[in-house]
């Protein structure tokens, strides 16, 4: 994938439901994403023409990809930790 944040999702039905709840902040898109394989649906990445608006090098552009990384962390442990329990140590993985 060459924009898995980038905010942008078209989903069926069933990867909707699949991916309920959905995680908090920046960190849904790479849950959704997650959520949707584990299910055993197909995710296909489709380009597009949107741009996001360049963020800088100071501080706050620094801060919020901080929070952009807590965020997707957060969504990666918490599935992590839910295929544990579910007895699938590598589910979130496909392995």
């Amino acid at each position: 994938a060459t924009q898995p944040l980038s905010g942008m999702r078209c989903l069926s039905r069933e990867a909707f439901d699949a991916a309920l709840p959905f995680a908090a902040g920046w960190g849904v898109e790479a849950a959704m994403t997650i959520d949707v394989v584990n299910a055993g649906l197909r995710v296909e990445e489709v380009e597009c023409d949107l741009h996001h608006r360049v963020t800088g090098r100071d501080l706050k552009a620094q801060l919020h990809r901080a929070a952009q990384y807590r965020d997707v962390a957060r969504a990666i442990i918490v599935r992590r930790i839910r295929a544990k329990r579910n007895g699938d140590n590598h589910k979130e993985t496909g392995k």
